[in-house]
């Protein structure tokens, strides 16, 4: 059986609601799917509240974050913010690699805090280090509300760790 994972931003679910069938290519198997949709107006409101349950679990309200008139955007290349010796050492030595998905939180002052893990990649070392990374030296230009003011909102990375 063959499994293929694909992921679709926020963006890109937006216009499902009223799409009559939807093409995924899979690239690393030279698939395409072709998926006829029905019932989509029923299933987005599902994952809508969904989304807005788990939001809510994390302590922010989706009714603001939806209202945003721009959200927070990196200043600079989030590449730039790791460089080789934050991979941990006893990770490295060992050949530990893997993926780490984190969420947190954007301040309106641009900062990082309350950096938690959704995903884990395998290693506490390697997620617990991402958090380190990214709550001291990444920053945000903030998220803002209706009336233009900054505001705290939530975003989240996925940090791919390679062994060397």
């Amino acid at each position: 059986m063959l499994i293929t994972r694909f992921q679709v931003s926020n963006d890109d679910v937006s216009g499902l609601e009223a799409a009559k069938s939807i093409r995924l290519v899979a690239p690393r198997v030279s698939q395409t799917y072709h998926l006829s949709l029905t019932g989509m107006s029923k299933a987005m409101t599902t994952i809508r509240e969904c989304q807005d349950d788990l939001v809510k679990s994390w302590g922010y309200d989706p009714v603001s974050l939806r209202s945003l008139t721009r959200t927070a955007s990196p200043i600079g290349a989030p590449q730039s913010w790791f460089v080789d010796s934050d991979y941990p050492s006893s990770a490295s030595m060992l050949g530990i690699s893997g993926v780490s998905r984190l969420r947190f939180t954007v301040t309106a002052a641009g900062k990082v805090e309350n950096c938690k893990i959704i995903t884990g990649s395998g290693s506490q070392l390697l997620d617990d280090r991402g958090c380190e990374v990214l709550t001291r030296r990444a920053r945000y230009e903030p998220a803002l509300d209706a009336a233009g003011q900054a505001v705290r909102s939530l975003k989240s990375v996925t940090i791919n760790w390679r062994a060397w």
